[in-house]
């Protein structure tokens, strides 16, 4: 992101300029919007199982990149990254888990009390 953020198309285009303090807004609501994502995503699982989760992870994470890629100005710009940031967020928490209970047994780690 920093790149995209400190080229001069860019800065051109939302006309900012190269230390204005949007640009760190920019940066930082998609690791917001994660943590945000992270907190949620125990009662996601819970209510709509790993895969679901999981599902709408990657929706939410395609329509936070469309609203990237198409942003017309600023704020749809931060939009798309918190809800990207969201989609990572919960996708961080599921994806573990559901690769944990898909796992063979004989990958399991067993303790020496067993």
């Amino acid at each position: 992101m920093t790149q995209v953020i400190g080229s001069k198309n860019f800065i051109n285009f939302f006309d900012t300029s190269e230390s204005s303090p949007i640009l760190g807004a920019i940066v930082s609501t998609f690791a917001g919007g994660a943590v945000f994502g992270a907190l949620s995503g125990g009662l996601t699982m819970d209510r709509v199982g790993r895969k679901g989760s999981i599902q709408i992870g990657a929706l939410a994470a395609f329509v936070g990149a469309i609203l990237q890629a198409a942003a017309a100005h600023l704020a749809m710009l931060l939009v798309g990254r918190i809800i990207t940031g969201w989609a990572v967020g919960i996708m961080s928490m599921a994806v573990p888990v559901y690769q944990a209970e898909c796992a063979h047994r004989k990958f399991a780690i067993h303790s020496p009390i067993e």
